[in-house]
């Protein structure tokens, strides 16, 4: 009954119904596969490919119903088509190549990859004007917001102080403490089934979209998004991610570029600042005093470079990369990574932990230019279609945040393999869409469809 009751309300709002049930598909799913797996709740059924298939099914049957066989230009195509077809080609000589024997597994991983890009697609071909974008604003906030309160109840059964906490969430998270290697000591929010990193890199576009409106706003607007963006922070360094809090703080310092303004300088030093407090009362606060005071690397750095190195070796060998997921399964035979790793572990794949790295070993330098040609494309545009068009303007905030955030996903793919697993991918390709989307519009119709909105008179109505 839920589910048709938000389908009904998606076909009364006539838009399209990805922008809104993208988002949930991504968070949710990795909680309830861990809980049918750890658990046996009776949603096993329950995927993240799943759910973004029913979505883009959804839109199909809103087409067909509608009679819209419209698709609208996608701009900056020549900066993100050739990644596209980049990773498309490395499927090809991956199978051709030395993994011929896994092409069925390959075909599978590539349609998991795909289904974002075809998200992707479907939305930034398809118009995105005020009234969307502020709708996508308020759910992505609250998704982020449901991540915090999620993440507060788990740290409050970590540190022994259960008593509160709904009973699921309780034995959810006493089974991923026994069963996670990061389950005792990170919080890992909704997605056990990813990890705390991935969580990590999942908030950082909420907290600075939030953070972004709050220079829009004024009054309890601005409190209200102010404290999500803060919210966030917290959570972003309980996940122990170096890669989300580096690309958190970058995002946050080059928001000025894209604002023109340099009095929203005051409000991004406080932001980083109150991170900052909360990093240093973690351990990876204590890793990085560690590391100045004795100048050798943590456990975690350590492997990572030895891991990096591998790769660089692998790149000699194969100037064009492996192909499309080559690099796990290289990892599995590989004698000079994994010292760290349990005897149980010995053969297993082993992330690249940084997509730089992943494209190198997967695409070679090819890949390495495709991405940052991508990153730029998306630099590029937002600060050419960014210029402010008066108070309130959702789309241009979201423009703001996706050009700012961009910065940091760069900075964040340094230590993350990211765009290969679907959670986070998703949410980046789902942000750049409705970007393009937005950028293609005119200005003036930007201006018209923010006039018709009367401001922000509180945050539940923003």
């Amino acid at each position: 009954m839920a589910s048709a009751g938000v389908i009904a309300w998606l076909w009364r709002r006539n838009t399209n119904p990805l922008l809104y049930l993208v988002p949930p598909a991504l968070a949710f799913p990795p909680l309830l596969a861990y809980g049918a797996q750890a658990l046996g709740w009776p949603v096993g059924w329950i995927s993240t490919r799943k759910a973004l298939l029913a979505a883009i099914l959804i839109l199909v049957v809103f087409r067909i119903g509608r009679r819209d066989f419209s698709c609208r230009r996608i701009p900056a195509t020549g900066f993100w088509a050739p990644y596209v077809v980049l990773v498309a080609a490395s499927v090809v000589w991956g199978v051709l190549g030395r993994y011929n024997g896994d092409a069925t597994a390959i075909a599978n991983e590539f349609v998991t990859w795909l289904i974002p890009i075809l998200v992707f697609v479907l939305i930034a071909g398809s118009p995105q004007g005020e009234n969307e974008v502020r709708g996508v604003t308020r759910l992505l906030i609250a998704i982020a917001l449901s991540e915090v309160a999620y993440s507060g109840l788990q740290f409050l059964v970590l540190t022994g102080h259960a008593a509160f906490v709904p009973a699921p969430i309780v034995n959810l998270t006493l089974a991923a403490r026994e069963d996670l290697e990061f389950g005792a000591m990170r919080l890992h929010g909704t997605l056990p089934n990813v990890g705390p990193n991935f969580l990590g890199a999942f908030l950082l576009f909420p907290a600075v979209l939030a953070i972004t409106r709050a220079f829009s706003c004024r009054g309890l607007s601005r409190a209200g998004f102010l404290l999500s963006g803060l919210a966030c922070m917290p959570l972003i360094a309980g996940t122990y991610s170096r890669g989300a809090m580096l690309g958190l703080v970058g995002a946050l310092l080059a928001l000025p570029i894209w604002r023109r303004s340099i009095g929203s300088a005051l409000l991004i030093v406080t932001a980083i600042g109150v991170m900052t407090v909360g990093i240093a009362q973690t351990p990876v606060g204590g890793h990085a005093e560690s590391l100045y005071a004795s100048g050798q690397f943590d456990v975690s750095a350590g492997a990572r470079l030895y891991l990096w190195r591998s790769i660089l070796t692998t790149a000699q060998e194969h100037p064009l990369g492996l192909g499309f997921n080559g690099w796990p399964r290289e990892s599995r035979t590989r004698v000079d990574i994994g010292y760290n790793d349990p005897p149980w572990r010995l053969g297993s794949e082993h992330p690249a932990e940084s997509q730089w790295m992943r494209e190198l070993a997967d695409r070679g330098v090819l890949g390495v230019a495709a991405l940052a040609l991508l990153m730029f494309g998306v630099i590029r545009t937002t600060v050419k279609v960014s210029s402010p068009v008066g108070p309130n303007s959702y789309s241009q905030d979201f423009l703001v945040a996706v050009g700012a955030s961009s910065v940091g996903w760069c900075l964040t793919f340094l230590t993350g393999d990211h765009l290969m697993f679907e959670n986070v991918a998703g949410l980046f390709w789902y942000t750049v869409a409705i970007a393009l989307a937005v950028a293609r519009a005119p200005q003036s119709r930007i201006v018209s469809d923010q006039s018709r909105l009367h401001g922000d008179a509180a945050f539940s109505r923003s």
